[in-house]
């Protein structure tokens, strides 16, 4: 598991990387990944959506902390 600030990962299998919010057992997301037809790799997020091509690091982060974001 690696430790980033707010966040933790783990790389649950070869397509799949589960991150939480430290400090908050309810904010969770497996991340998924799937290859489209072009050969392209694209992250998911659980519920199957696209978030961002695989090789959009800053896009993927910028999306997975928006989402596991603490509300007021």
């Amino acid at each position: 598991m690696e430790a980033t600030g707010d966040y933790t990962a783990r790389l649950m299998g070869p397509a799949e990387l589960h991150v939480r919010r430290t400090g908050a057992a309810r904010l969770v997301e497996d991340i998924g990944a799937e290859r489209d037809r072009d050969g392209a790799w694209w992250l998911l997020w659980s519920w199957g959506e696209r978030i961002c091509r695989a090789d959009d690091i800053p896009a993927a982060l910028a999306s997975i902390a928006r989402v596991l974001a603490i509300r007021d």
